[in-house]
């Protein structure tokens, strides 16, 4: 996934229904998604204009599903800010 500066980016999220949360977490950053309906998450944010160029780059952003029991799975997606 490709994104740029002044872009509004959402992330769709479905899981199994006994899912509690999601988490988006990229190096320092934890962003939580909203729980829509059993089993789907969004986030939507934007990116600002002015993001310096040295933020430029290709990271690895974690996405974490917690059952209320505790157990949980990930999945990394890279995300490239051009």
């Amino acid at each position: 996934m490709t994104v740029h500066a002044g872009e509004s980016i959402t992330f769709l999220v479905h899981t199994s229904p006994d899912v509690a949360t999601v988490t988006a977490t990229v190096s320092a950053y934890s962003l939580p998604l909203v729980r829509t309906a059993p089993g789907r998450f969004a986030l939507t944010f934007a990116i600002p204009q002015n993001v310096p160029f040295f933020f430029h780059g290709t990271y690895a952003m974690n996405m974490i599903a917690r059952e209320k029991s505790g157990s949980s799975a990930s999945r990394t997606v890279d995300v490239t800010f051009q």
